[in-house]
C-alpha cells in the first residue's frame, strides 16, 4: 500500500509539470503525457474519453486515475491497492490510501511542493 502511496506522490509530482526541475514533460496530438526523471525513469500516461487516465512506468507499472465530479482523484494500481487524493482550497492535497496512511501537501510560490 505505501508502494501505491510512494507512486501515486511521484506521479502527482511529475504529472504537474514544474515542481520537479529534474524532470521533463511532453504532450502528443492525442494529450498523451511523458515525463522523464534525471535518472532515466519515464512514466506514460493515456487519457480514456471519460476522463480516466492510465499511467505505466517503464518498469511494468500501472496505476489509474479516475476524478470524480468535486475534483477528487482516486489511483488504484495493478495489485488492486487504493489512494484517494482531496485538494482543498488553500491548495493543500491530502493523499489517503485505503490503511488510513495520510500525506498531505503543499506547494508553495514557486511551484515547489513539501508533503509530510
Amino acid at each position: 500500500m505505501i508502494k501505491l502511496l510512494l507512486t501515486t506522490l511521484a506521479l502527482a509530482a511529475l504529472a504537474s509539470g514544474p515542481t520537479h526541475a529534474q524532470s521533463r514533460c511532453s504532450t502528443d496530438s492525442f494529450g498523451n503525457k511523458t515525463c522523464r526523471d534525471s535518472d532515466g525513469n519515464t512514466v506514460r500516461g493515456t487519457t480514456d474519453s471519460f476522463g480516466n487516465t492510465t499511467w505505466r512506468d517503464s518498469n511494468g507499472n500501472t496505476v489509474r486515475e479516475s476524478t470524480d465530479s468535486f475534483g477528487n482523484r482516486t489511483y488504484r494500481d495493478n495489485d488492486g491497492n487504493t489512494v484517494r487524493a482531496q485538494t482543498d482550497s488553500s491548495g493543500t492535497t491530502t493523499y489517503r490510501d485505503s490503511n488510513g496512511n495520510t500525506v498531505r501537501c503543499t506547494t508553495d510560490s514557486f511551484g515547489g511542493a513539501k508533503c509530510r
